[in-house]
């Protein structure tokens, strides 16, 4: 390992780990790999992603860009690659093939996994079903993308039906698999019927566990079932619970993600905001520019306080 150094004594400073740089077009590891560049070395890290500046005074990077500027590999490094359909949803399709469903989606998974190898596009993390996340790790660890988070929903798609307690040990299994981030859908029923404590108290026990166990939690609030004035309440219960992100939809629900829920988000949340539910090439920039909570169409790009939730987007990106 390189000798960590001080900022005057490098061209770039140095990070810690809530911040990164991407001097020569590599990562300083301190949040990947606990390796630091030199003025004279660069220490290279197995995720490369695009340049993202060299480092302020203070040794944190200076990381805000212009949205419309952003390449197809800015996007891709605060994307969580996403394939969550179940088996039943290949049915009928899997009947013209005359095969299973379960064969089908088993295929489809794997196509989702070699995508995300082999794509120049590198994602952030890919987020998977709870049964997958095992099958995840070790296929892209086996093709040199280990560097990927590995994501999971808990009460996907509905919140409402599982208990909490079952719940809390999904989240213990889902970090056991090497899970290093979940995505739990909030019980938005009984938000809507006014019992916030069971809300709070549910919410409050899922991310001291997660948080217990070293994972980051990304609640989902389905803004598709709440009021502006609920995702508002939402987004402060998450807050006071102490979530790492607010997420916009499941992308099971009546509707998508939407700019005007965003703007709410944003100010009422502190920390990070996933933009989910039908994010494609033709919205996503519209998105951003709302959940940025910014007026001059500039992002801090960083996968700690941004992401989207994407399932064709980066598709669409790579045949750019």
């Amino acid at each position: 390992m390189v000798e960590q150094i001080k900022h005057e004594e490098t061209k770039h400073g140095w990070t810690d780990q809530k911040s990164r740089c991407n001097f020569a077009g590599w990562w300083d590891c301190s949040f990947f790999c606990n390796k630091f560049s030199t003025k004279d070395k660069i220490v290279p890290c197995n995720f490369n992603v695009p340049d993202f500046g060299k480092c302020s005074k203070e040794g944190r990077m200076a990381n805000l860009y212009k949205i419309e500027d952003l390449t197809p590999k800015q996007v891709a490094s605060i994307c969580d690659h996403t394939f969550l359909m179940p088996a039943e949803a290949y049915h009928e399709k899997a009947k013209e093939m005359k095969m299973t469903a379960a064969a089908l989606r088993e295929r489809e998974f794997y196509n989702f996994l070699e995508f995300t190898v082999k794509t120049d596009l590198t994602p952030y993390a890919v987020c998977v079903r709870p049964e997958d996340v095992m099958h995840a790790e070790r296929y892209l660890g086996a093709h040199g993308k280990g560097g990927i988070k590995i994501a999971s929903v808990i009460g996907y798609p509905d919140g409402n039906l599982d208990l909490t307690h079952r719940k809390i040990m999904r989240v213990i299994e889902s970090s056991l698999d090497c899970a290093a981030e979940i995505d739990p859908v909030i019980p938005y029923k009984a938000l809507r019927l006014g019992n916030k404590n069971l809300v709070t108290n549910e919410m409050y026990q899922v991310i001291d566990t997660a948080h217990r166990v070293g994972t980051l939690v990304k609640y989902i609030l389905e803004n598709s079932e709440l009021t502006p004035k609920l995702i508002c309440e939402a987004c402060k219960i998450a807050d006071s619970c102490g979530s790492d992100f607010v997420k916009t939809n499941t992308g099971m629900g009546y509707s998508f993600a939407r700019e005007e829920d965003l703007i709410i988000m944003k100010k009422n949340f502190p920390r990070g905001i996933k933009i989910a539910g039908g994010v494609v090439k033709d919205n996503y920039k519209s998105l951003l520019k709302a959940a940025s909570g910014r007026s001059d169409g500039m992002i801090e790009l960083d996968p700690m306080k941004i992401r989207i939730g994407e399932s064709k987007l980066l598709t669409q990106l790579s045949a750019v």
